[in-house]
């Protein structure tokens, strides 16, 4: 025993050693693994976004989210986009650079023998964190090659976007349990992701085989939905004010629920709704770090007559503390 325990403080005295000399190595492998959690949990959550979309439609054409079959991910929205994604945790100018060969090599690869899906495909970097402004910055300036043809440059510049999606596993969960009413969404998104890891023993065909079952399990899902009764709604990073206001209808005679703020019907009012965020903010910081052991359920009270606008004010703050 006493053999043993030495050879394991050697082993944990070696990889700190190994660890501080060689960094890159070290770490090689573990940020390997986190890259493919983060590519296959967007394919996921795309998988999910997408078969809500179809989920009305009449009959089914099967999965339409694709992960390592065309660059890492292949999105089919209906028969107008075509959608190829290169998925990275950080965008950094050399990454973004290897982005854009890998979808540059799909757009001329579709010029040259699938011409009839070029005006429908979209090409898109995405990643868990950065600057989005650096990939306009880096592929304004972006030559593949010498003799690369300036208008298929053109067209494929124009069909390229980026987007941050910080945390797909949250969104996938939320979606799960909103939508679907899954019993266990985290297992069964740890079942999903089992699944993506041991595709690759199963061949070329091994992730077509996994984004079917996946497709399938959501129909699983939403024939369960109905039998189960609704519990707690979880918020999403979609549940918010849009951007732009709109001239529309106006919310009278029901209270204001999350789809009326998703859908504009309550406006900002500043700057009232940002000055009870700051202070929502601090009361939770404060409970948080100092909380009063007399109190059994600290309360923060928004007070108003009815109709005043007391749920949307809650709505909105909700919203930008999600944020």
């Amino acid at each position: 025993m006493a053999q043993l325990l030495t050879r394991q403080r050697q082993i944990a005295a070696l990889r700190t050693a190994w660890e501080a000399a060689h960094p890159r190595s070290a770490a090689g492998g573990r940020l390997a693994l986190a890259g493919f959690h983060y590519q296959f949990l967007c394919a996921l959550l795309a998988s999910a976004q997408v078969w809500l979309k179809a989920r009305s439609a009449t009959g089914d054409s099967g999965p339409r989210v694709f992960t390592e079959t065309l660059s890492d991910l292949v999105r089919a929205d209906g028969d107008d986009t075509l959608l190829v994604s290169q998925i990275k945790r950080s965008l950094t100018p050399a990454k973004i650079g290897d982005a854009l060969r890998d979808l540059w090599s799909v757009h001329t690869t579709a010029v040259t023998d699938q011409p009839e899906l070029v005006p429908i495909l979209r090409y898109r970097i995405q990643a868990a964190r950065g600057d989005l402004s650096k990939v306009e910055g880096v592929a304004r300036t972006w030559i593949p090659t010498a003799d690369a043809n300036p208008e298929d440059l053109d067209r494929f510049r124009s069909a390229l976007s980026a987007e941050i999606l910080a945390d797909p596993l949250d969104d996938l969960l939320t979606l799960l349990a909103n939508e679907l009413r899954a019993e266990s969404p985290l297992a069964q998104v740890r079942g999903w992701v089992g699944d993506l890891l041991a595709a690759p023993d199963a061949g070329s065909e091994g992730f077509v085989q996994a984004a079917a079952r996946v497709w399938n399990d959501l129909h699983r899902l939403n024939q369960q939905h109905n039998q189960r009764p609704a519990g707690i709604t979880f918020w999403t990073s979609a549940d918010r004010a849009p951007d732009t206001i709109t001239q529309g209808e106006v919310l009278t005679g029901e209270r204001p629920q999350v789809h009326h703020l998703r859908k504009g019907y309550l406006a900002v009012r500043e700057p009232l709704y940002p000055e009870l965020t700051d202070r929502i903010s601090e009361w939770t910081t404060r409970c948080r770090h100092h909380p009063d052991k007399t109190l059994r359920l600290p309360l923060f009270w928004i007070g108003g007559r009815s109709g005043c606008g007391k749920s949307a004010a809650l709505l909105h703050v909700l919203a930008a503390l999600h944020d």
